[in-house]
């Protein structure tokens, strides 16, 4: 047989050898195996490195006569398990500024006759608390003085069961994202501007105790606040309130001190007025108020009342002198719908069903452009819109199927432009006042008529 030569293509060959060649050239330019001379450097890091803290224990932060553990040094703290309180002392004490305490999850608990949980000794600037529970002592659960500087701040922390406030933080401080429960004097208060943010809070027990309560310039938003022997909030000169909720207090749901406002807000069930806005200059925005013993929102003089509807209770939205009511809806309450007392504004309201007048004014206030249905129910005589006194304008509202639609007991007003229809007594006005001619649309012939259909 014969073996025929092997014929290997010239460019094969030819890769081949460069291969090779480079496979060489890496192994002349290689580094030496050999490690260099010298002792070998040690590659671990320290406990410092791995956990830049210091964990609260009895030798880093032993106790005092007051307290089961004492932190008297600036630095970053935590817990490596639960902590159990004693009798007569405070769980843990700060007595440093910028001072931040991991709980790390665990549980700081007190016993009877034991103080608060995590306390600051004096004013304190800059401490936090951050990530666990704190549970039944006597005295607060947390209470963090402050300096004007400040800047303390509660985060990610539950408090039950304690004998006074649940949280108790001085000035410039920030709450959020806590859960308060069965605290007996209240259960989160703050000095001025301080934020609270993202909290629940119910159950608060003593006498007439306050869910969340803030000082003024400070800021309440997206909380809850629930089941309180007093106010569901209580918010100082100027502070806000924003899309928050309050229901089945005993008291207000909300009170608002001079300047303060709320937005975006709902009071539920509870057991006095929806909001109480007594002082001067309060603003209530967009608000939703259902259900309230007494009435949906009760304001003093200055006030603004915009976007709000209010829902059942003994009245809707009750005012003193310069308010203004724009833009708000109130329905099935037992007295009045919209009562103003003098020189405001109710423009664009919508009442419906409300038992007595659905809107009353007393002096000199414009009544503009509001829609009335249904109202005035209840026994004796009540107006859709009713004016007690002089010097009002009456104007381009819209009336239908109340007891009595407009209901004029006083001269000196002007009436003209509205518009009323199927009422016991459409127009019940005394002599006296400047009344646009009363007709129908097909007949009428003034641009001042009022229309009667």
């Amino acid at each position: 047989m014969n073996l025929h030569p092997l014929t290997v293509p010239a460019g094969v060959v030819s890769f081949g050898l460069v291969a090779a060649a480079a496979l060489v050239a890496l192994r002349v330019t290689a580094g030496p195996l050999d490690p260099p001379a010298g002792a070998v450097g040690s590659t671990y890091k320290t406990l410092t490195e791995v956990e830049p803290r210091i964990a609260i224990s009895s030798t880093n932060t032993p106790g005092d006569a007051d307290s089961v553990f004492t932190i008297t040094q600036p630095g970053s703290y935590y817990l490596t398990g639960n902590i159990t309180g004693v009798a007569g002392k405070h769980g843990i004490e700060i007595g440093a500024d910028d001072v931040t305490v991991d709980l790390s999850g665990f549980r700081v608990r007190g016993v009877p006759g034991a103080l608060h949980g995590v306390t600051t000794s004096g004013n304190r600037e800059r401490v936090s608390i951050r990530n666990g529970t704190i549970a039944v002592w006597d005295g607060k659960g947390v209470s963090l003085s402050s300096a004007a500087e400040g800047g303390c701040v509660v985060e990610g922390v539950t408090v039950s069961t304690c004998g006074s406030w649940g949280i108790s933080c001085g000035f410039n401080s920030r709450i959020e994202n806590c859960l308060v429960a069965s605290c007996f004097s209240g259960g989160i208060t703050a000095g001025a501007n301080s934020s609270v943010i993202g909290c629940i809070q119910r159950q608060a027990s003593g006498a007439f105790a306050v869910g969340i309560t803030v000082s003024q310039g400070s800021l309440v938003k997206q909380c809850t606040a629930s089941s309180n022997t007093g106010s569901g909030f209580s918010l100082g000169d100027g502070s806000v309130a924003q899309d928050c909720t309050s229901s089945n207090n005993v008291g207000d749901g909300y009170y608002l001190f001079a300047g303060a406002s709320i937005s975006g807000c709902t009071a539920r069930l509870n057991g006095n007025t929806g909001v109480q806005a007594v002082w001067e200059g309060a603003a209530i925005v967009d608000c939703t108020l259902v259900g309230n013993a007494n009435i949906g929102i009760y304001a003093g003089n200055n006030v603004r009342v915009s976007g709000c509807t209010v829902v059942g209770g003994l009245g809707g939205i009750q005012t003193d002198d310069g308010c203004t009511v724009v833009g708000c809806a109130v329905r099935d309450t037992t007295g009045v719908g919209i009562r103003v007392n003098n020189g405001g504004h109710i423009e664009n309201n919508l009442t419906r069903n409300n038992q007595q007048d659905g809107i009353s004014v007393n002096y000199s206030c414009a009544v503009i452009g509001n829609n009335c249905n249904g109202d005035g129910a209840a026994a004796g005589n009540h107006g859709a819109i009713r004016v007690l006194g002089q010097a009002n304008r009456v104007e381009g509202n819209n009336i239908s199927y109340a007891d009595r639609g407009l209901y004029l007991t006083s001269g000196g007003n002007v009436v003209v432009r509205n518009s009323v229809k199927g009422c016991t007594v459409n127009f019940d006005i005394v002599g006296g006042n400047d009344v646009g001619p009363i007709g129908s649309a097909a007949t009428a012939t003034s641009p001042w008529a009022n229309i009667q259909y």
